[in-house]
């Protein structure tokens, strides 16, 4: 099978000539703007989120043709480099384990069909994902997705003032959703691009930096998605904690008892303030009645603990247990509005154990980076999983091919699989005097 992709590759290579390169960049561009969900908003501007057809099962034929077209381009992408990919696959055995879930609980699914389609789309991103993360550096993936929120930040402001139909979300007055289906999935790029322009650095018009800043946190702030902006600033507050793994003990230890004083104080005001606080955000005790969906699915989770319901298969829109669901909190509810109850209800414990081996993995080889490596970049990684992992607290991002955050986090954990990073310095002390001695600076493996 390795032998037929290599030859595949090198016939589809010899075809296209100088012309890869530049089909490369445009797929990997547009891959990054539909998983913002950019064909749905663009096709469907007026879909509000009480509409029916937001939690239906069914799938819509522009996303369809769309995601046709992306995986098309990345089977063919992954049939010119697939030596790398399938290299990448090896090292990163942990995250293909984790997604071959889906798949397999086809056995046990209550829809096998539903169940097939969607885990097909997901094996395709997860190619995607692999090609991404052998494909370019942690910095140089960061860059590139810094320039895309850049992109789509021009694009939801000229729309703005020239079809400001496309940018507002109908369901909640006064409430940007950009170019994306809604306005929580707009807010949560937005935060995701805060904290990319606040620990990338470009090589070219760096300056550029700050304004894109500040137009992202007005977009986050234009989204009113309290999940978004809550978690965007905890992130913020956590980032100068994650610089201590670059630090010495001297600096270390006093850090660690100020910034413990201080979350032990939290823990004591928020409990007493957070009726207030929660107002201030527009927001009750229920967050917009998602703890009421949580009591619901508790119940659901313990009836299948061990496998779930097989992936994607217990929300099947006005029908089934999700029905139920929604009857019960008057509410067209299309998730639990939280990824670990959905990953319960997909895999059970089974997937909460393989999720919890790559997070163990991700977060030992991010640490691992930022301690090592010099370069600005190196703290992208534990920003983002301390961002992915906040909002899947109010939103269900994991397991889901086709969005971005997910997609970076695949991307993610397969380049950090496959970096070297270097050793820490070690002296070694000789008749002469201390001889500092450093190994070579990361790099990636060799075409294979």
């Amino acid at each position: 099978m390795r032998r037929l992709l290599e030859r595949a590759g090198t016939v589809l290579a010899l075809l296209f000539g100088l012309q890869v390169a530049w089909f490369e960049r445009l797929f990997v561009f547009f891959t990054l703007l539909n998983g913002m969900g950019i064909v749905t908003g663009l096709a469907q501007p007026y879909l509000r989120g009480d509409d029916p057809e937001i939690v239906s099962a069914s799938t819509h034929q522009p996303q369809v043709w769309c995601q046709l077209a992306l995986l098309g381009g990345g089977l063919l992408i992954a049939c010119i480099r697939s030596n790398r990919i399938l290299f990448a696959a090896r090292k990163a055995w942990p995250i293909i384990l984790f997604i071959l879930l889906a798949p397999l609980s086809i056995a046990w699914s209550m829809q096998p069909m539903l169940t097939l389609r969607r885990s097909g789309l997901l094996l395709g991103s997860a190619v995607i994902a692999l090609y991404l993360g052998e494909r370019y550096t942690i910095e140089q993936f960061a860059r590139l997705l810094a320039r895309t929120m850049a992109v789509m930040m021009a694009a939801v402001i000229g729309f703005y003032f020239f079809a400001p139909a496309y940018v507002i979300d109908p369901a909640h007055e006064g409430a940007w959703k950009g170019l994306s289906s809604q306005k929580n999935a707009f807010g949560e790029y937005m935060a995701m691009a805060v904290v990319l322009f606040l620990v990338v650095r470009f090589r070219r018009c760096d300056w550029l930096r700050v304004p894109l800043l500040g137009c992202a946190v007005v977009l986050l702030y234009l989204s009113h998605s309290a999940t978004a902006l809550v978690v965007c600033a905890v992130t913020i507050v956590i980032y100068p904690l994650l610089r201590l793994t670059q630090m010495g003990r001297k600096h270390t230890i006093p850090v660690c008892i100020v910034g413990f004083l201080v979350l032990l104080q939290a823990l004591l005001f928020l409990p007493r303030n957070i009726n207030p606080l929660l107002a201030m955000l527009g927001r009750d005790a229920t967050l917009t009645g998602r703890t009421g969906v949580w009591e619901y699915v508790a119940p659901a989770i313990a009836r299948a603990p061990y496998l779930g319901y097989g992936y994607a298969a217990f929300w099947q829109g006005l029908k089934g247990s999700s029905l139920d669901i929604m009857i019960v909190n008057k509410w067209l509810v299309p998730t639990a509005h939280n990824g670990y109850l959905d990953l319960c209800l997909s895999f059970g414990a089974l997937g909460v154990i393989a999720l919890l081996l790559v997070l163990f993995l991700l977060l030992g080889r991010a640490f691992r980076f930022a301690k090592y490596e010099p370069v600005q970049t190196a703290f992208w990684p534990l920003s983002f999983l301390c961002l992915f992992l906040l909002q899947n607290l109010g939103e269900s991002l994991l397991l889901y091919g086709n969005e971005l955050s997910f997609m970076v986090f695949l991307t993610m954990f397969t380049s950090l699989a496959l970096h070297r990073t270097r050793e820490p310095v070690t002296v070694r002390f000789y008749s002469g005097g201390p001889i500092a001695r450093k190994q070579p600076a990361s790099s990636y493996p060799a075409e294979a």
